[in-house]
């Protein structure tokens, strides 16, 4: 049930959705197309009339004003006026027929205004005149003529002069009943009784009986049927019926309608909401699915009695989310959301226009716009946009888009007070701006120059073109890619294998053979037929007598099984008499399931013998090994009609076998029980016996590696087929990496001739291609728990709902590590490791073909549940209210796994390190400081320096570790306000490379004290040259954010110029090797005066410069 509109199972089709085609000139695809759900079909609302082919008509014939596609109505419209065979005197019969302008009825053609028509009265004896002979004008109605009446009066109305009709099947116009002497056991009114109007074109008759079939249909016809709601609107109380398919309207308690009711157009609950669609009647309970809250479109105006609806306090919702992105419609101020969007002519972070006087499209840079300010409350007509060329300065007019990465109220609405929203500077993601909801339905201009405006392409922003599904752009990658993405077009490429039914035998005209098939021969010049089992003749002109079946079969495995079903199904009758007419299916549950089997049965004899009771035979079979599997039995309700129609599930399962059965069998056959019913059984025969207990025997002439079941049916192995399966397939010989190969039914399969069914590891027509391979490892903990895991997929599609499909997988004993092959498209992957405890485990915003992922579930990809995260206050708050919050506590909440513990391995190394580091140096450098802080050790130069160069170190042993916990903090999203790391961006880098600096020249001048004693204040200097020759750095450094991770991180980076890269290079190499020159050159200078002066210049230079190389390894890296 509600399993697709295409996928019908009852016969007037009340089990889906209607799509039948009431509208005129609306394309019918099954007017021309006889398969079996156009068949199969006949309309599920009453007092219409039926084309036969899903078609109907708005009233029943005579339907003048509509033809059915296929002119069904046509002949049977025509019966109505043209059987005048009751009326013996022919004369009266065509003076009748004139009267009336039958002839213009059915043609084109009118009746000249000169025409001539003899008067009634003078040809027929009796006082009036019936039309037609019963009361089947629009099934109820007779008309009566008197004979009396004039020509003139026909001229100017054709409607009759009584209206005669069945009182048991119209009572609600008994009211108006005269005795008019006519004895036809009928009720007659006068016509201007019940219309108060002329007809003078039987076109528009049906016009005028409109309101009369609607009574008649619906006042006073509940005491004709038992269960009338089951057929007729429902006007009245159904409730009794204790039907829990019934609709009970929440407007009025006591009234349940039948799903035919809902959705047809007329409202029958007192506030319509029969009317509504699924998604609107549950908001009437406050539940509004999540994809239609906050999106800019008020979904449930018409919803009553809600305090609060799809579109209020949506503060805290991110205006750029999975749902509203690329929908061509702005909910960011700045556009964000519809940046990068696939399917857009733009580069990179650019926005289109169109320019509608020169017809050109413009892309223009987000990061180059500027907005004039809005003065909100006169609510200007639309937003004037600016392209900054970086001439313009003046921010008196203007705001400029860069200076912050959200726009919102306060930015362009100067009477704007800061308490109307919640301030963004210092969030992370974009939130929606309710206040200013109305500037993303107003058209925005921008405006490159004075002489070129152009407007911002977006969609309508209303709720009939608003297509709320799951978009991936932006979902991002997890874990990352390990292999070149596949371009779109390879991987779109996976869906254009279908091709539809009707596609490939839509367009057949030629209605010579009726539903059938025109074929030509003896040189094209003789038409034959070929039918379909529903019709036969030589024009397949009648229909058989048949049973139009529906299968679907259910089979559940939790291993990978290549599993192979051979299905026969056959009518037999109370002696088990198997007929000649049987079906065969093969049923393969990897290829067919889902799949609905349609087919027809005809009964062995044309017409059926009525004193047989039928039913259906279903067995089932092992195809690689034809071992019996079990079998079903399918009664068939109201046999005496010509069609029986039957839709069923059944479920295969191992067909356990009773030890006391209450048939005797013989010696050639077994008692066997039915698996849809255990308490009735059968005897299965053996081969080359049947009967009700397997005691006649009979010829098999089957190939002897086949099943034979009867004379005329064999059961044939996988590699043959043939009604005695001697032929061979020899097509099958193509599947590669050990696939199997199974030939393919054209009834079913019309792409291609066979299917192979491949290995876990591979897919594709000829299992050419590997299967994405996901390979999921658990942690100890979680493994010690758990010993089956449910894998949830989570499919995006362009324009549908989002797909959910589950597998279960076992976790073998002793591996701590699952692997899963997919072959269908997917996005997200959740990992069900217990009840509700949900571990993200795959991320792909385009799904890669034969992609080897590999992916760890820890802690930190819980997924927690908001009663977890929210105290009971919160948790009592109804579903509609609480879900508007959700955005701000998972952003509060976002981080709650991701403590120090739960870092990968190499972090929490590089975190034990630098910890150490820290702490050595910090003991260091307070021993150094105590050493040097005593006067003693400062009487020299050189303990001054030392002093100094202690105090800086550990400066710069504090800003560094500062610097690392405030990389890491920013990446773990604890440290994400935007100030402070904009703060750290410009100012820690530049104290470190500073603070190193210093320090070198703080040795240099230990090494200058040595020889010469020079002023200390000279240092002092020395710290502001170095701060001079570095105030570029900072000048150069910003914020970027990372919008191609859905992490959005934050990164600090630095944008050099060639001239300032340049400089940067040189100011580097020159404080670095300043200072080293100094050491050297005075420590050879020391060393020849004192300790070395027998050694020369040179080989005092080179004992120096491999003393300090390592000092040089660091220039050269540090500068290459």
């Amino acid at each position: 049930m509600r399993d697709g509109m295409y996928s019908t199972d009852c016969l007037d089709g009340t089990d889906e959705k209607d799509f039948q085609y009431a509208i005129e000139g609306v394309r019918n695809p099954c007017v021309t197309t006889p398969i079996f759900r156009c068949e199969e079909r006949t309309i599920r609302y009453p007092w219409r009339f039926s084309c036969g082919d899903g078609e109907f008509l708005v009233l029943d014939i005579p339907q003048l004003s509509q033809r059915c596609h296929n002119l069904r109505d046509l002949p049977m419209s025509s019966s109505i006026f043209t059987s005048l065979d009751h009326i013996s005197d022919l004369n009266c019969r065509q003076a009748l027929y004139c009267l009336l302008r039958i002839n213009e009825i059915f043609s084109d053609a009118e009746t000249a205004s000169g025409t001539h028509c003899e008067s009634l009265i003078d040809h027929c004896s009796s006082k009036w005149v019936v039309l037609p002979e019963y009361p089947i004008i629009y099934r109820f109605f007779q008309f009566i003529y008197l004979t009396n009446r004039s020509i003139n009066e026909f001229k100017t109305n054709l409607l009759p002069d009584f209206i005669c009709f069945n009182s048991s099947r119209c009572p609600a116009l008994i009211y108006c009943s005269i005795d008019i002497g006519i004895q036809n056991g009928l009720h007659c009114c006068k016509t201007i009784n019940l219309i108060n109007e002329t007809l003078d074109d039987w076109y528009f008759i049906d016009v005028l009986f409109r309101n009369l079939i609607q009574r008649c249909s619906t006042i006073g016809t509940t005491k004709t049927c038992s269960s009338p709601s089951l057929f007729h609107y429902e006007s009245f109380s159904a409730c009794q019926l204790n039907d829990s398919k019934r609709f009970i309207c929440s407007s009025e308690p006591n009234k349940c309608l039948s799903i035919v009711s809902l959705e047809n157009g007329k409202t029958d609950c007192l506030d319509g909401e029969d009317e509504l669609t699924s998604d609107e009647r549950n908001a009437f309970q406050g539940l509004i699915p999540f994809v239609l809250i906050c999106n800019g479109i008020y979904d449930f105006l018409s919803v009553k009695n809600l305090s609060e609806i799809d579109e209020t306090h949506c503060d805290w919702w991110p205006c750029n989310n999975p749902y509203v992105r690329c929908d061509n419609i702005w909910h960011c101020l700045n556009g964000d959301d519809e940046l990068n969007c696939p399917r857009k002519n733009c580069s990179f972070n650019e926005h289109e226009c169109y320019n509608d006087y020169l017809n050109k499209y413009y892309c223009i840079r987000s990061v180059n716009l500027m907005e004039s300010y809005l003065d909100c409350e006169d609510s200007r007509p639309f937003r004037e946009i600016y392209f900054n060329n970086i001439t313009m300065k003046n921010n008196t007019y203007y705001f400029l888009w860069n200076q912050t990465k959200c726009i919102i109220s306060q930015h362009i609405c100067q009477q704007q007070q800061q308490s109307f929203l919640p301030s963004t500077e210092e969030e992370d993601i974009c939130l929606m701006q309710p206040f200013l909801r109305f500037i993303t339905q107003i058209a925005t201009v921008f405006i490159i120059s004075d002489e070129y405006r152009c407007r911002k392409l977006d969609g309508n922003p209303s709720s009939e073109n608003s297509k709320p599904f799951l978009i991936t752009s932006q979902l991002s990658y997890f874990p990352s890619i390990t292999s070149n993405i596949i371009s779109p077009e390879q991987t779109n490429n996976f869906y254009n294998g279908y091709i539809s039914l009707e596609e490939r035998i839509y367009g057949r005209t030629d209605w010579y053979c009726n539903r059938g098939i025109v074929i030509f021969y003896k040189s094209n010049k003789t038409k034959k037929c070929f039918c379909p089992p529903s019709y036969f003749g030589s024009r397949c002109q009648w229909q058989n007598q048949r049973i139009s079946l529906t299968l679907q079969f259910i089979y559940h495995s939790s291993t990978y099984l290549i599993s192979i079903f051979q299905i026969l199904i056959t009518i037999i009758d109370q002696q088990r008499e198997i007929s000649s007419y049987h079906e065969q299916i093969t049923y393969v549950p990897k290829r067919d399931c889902n799949t609905k089997f349609n087919l027809y049965l005809l009964y062995p004899d044309q017409p059926k013998n009525s004193s047989s009771n039928y039913s259906i035979h279903i067995d089932i079979y092992n195809k690689t090994d034809l071992t019996y599997w079990g079998s079903w039995h399918l009664s068939i309700p109201f046999q005496f009609l010509p069609v029986n129609r039957i839709a069923t599930q059944l479920f295969l399962s191992s067909n356990e076998q009773p030890t006391i059965c209450p048939l005797s069998c013989g010696i050639h056959g077994k008692c066997i029980a039915y698996i849809n019913n255990n308490s009735s059984y059968f005897c299965k025969c053996n081969q080359g016996y049947s009967s009700i207990c397997c005691e006649k025997e009979h010829n098999c002439s089957c190939s002897s590696d086949s099943l034979c079941i009867t004379s005329s049916i064999c059961i044939c192995p996988i590699n043959k087929f043939g009604s005695k399966c001697y032929l061979k397939h020899s097509f099958c010989q193509s599947c590669e990496n050990n696939g199997l190969c199974i030939p393919n039914d054209n009834r079913f399969h019309l792409t291609n001739n066979f299917t192979c069914l491949c290995q876990e590891e591979f897919y594709g027509i000829r299992c050419e291609n590997t299967k994405n391979q996901i390979d999921i490892e658990f942690n100890e903990e979680i493994i010690k728990k758990i010993s089956l895991i449910f894998a949830h997929y989570i499919t995006a599609f362009q324009n549908a709902k989002h797909q959910h499909t589950t597998t279960l997988k076992k976790i073998i004993y002793g591996q701590n590590t699952i692997k899963l092959f997919i072959t269908q498209p997917f996005h997200i992957i959740l990992i069900e490791i217990s009840k509700q405890n949900y571990y993200l485990a795959v991320l792909r915003e385009r799904f890669i073909q034969s992609e080897n992922i590999k992916t760890e579930i820890l802690s930190n990809q819980k997924c927690f549940h908001i009663n977890e995260l929210v105290n009971k206050t919160f948790q009592l708050y109804p579903l509609y209210n609480r879900i508007k919050y959700y955005p701000l506590i998972s952003r509060q909440y976002k981080n709650l796994s991701l403590s120090l513990s739960n870092q990968p391995l190499l972090i929490q190394i590089i975190i034990g390190i630098t910890t150490l580091m820290f702490i050595f140096g910090l003991i260091s450098g307070i021993l150094s400081i105590l050493t040097f802080h005593m006067k003693k050790t400062r009487d020299i130069g050189c303990g001054f320096y030392l002093f100094i160069s202690s105090w800086n170190s550990m400066l710069t042993l504090i800003i560094l570790i500062i610097k690392f916990w405030q990389l890491i903090l920013s990446q773990m999203f604890i440290l994400n306000n935007r100030s402070i790391l904009y703060m750290n961006c410009l100012i820690l880098d530049m104290i470190i490379q500073v603070c190193l600096t210093f320090n070198d020249y703080l040795y240099a001048r230990v090494s200058i004290e040595r020889v010469i004693t020079v002023h200390k204040w000279i240092s002092l200097c020395i710290f502001i040259l170095i701060m001079l020759t570095h105030i570029h750095d900072p000048i150069h450094r910003h914020l970027i954010d990372d919008i191609d991770t859905d992490e959005q991180r934050i990164w600090c980076v630095v944008q050099y110029s060639s001239s300032i890269h340049i400089y940067n290079s040189f100011i580097t190499l020159f404080h670095f090797l300043l200072p080293l020159l100094i050491n050297i050159i005075i420590s050879i200078a020391r060393s020849r005066l004192t300790i070395q002066p027998r050694l020369t210049f040179k080989e005092h230079l080179q004992l120096h410069l491999k003393q300090h190389k390592s000092h040089l390894i660091a220039l050269c890296t540090l500068i290459f």
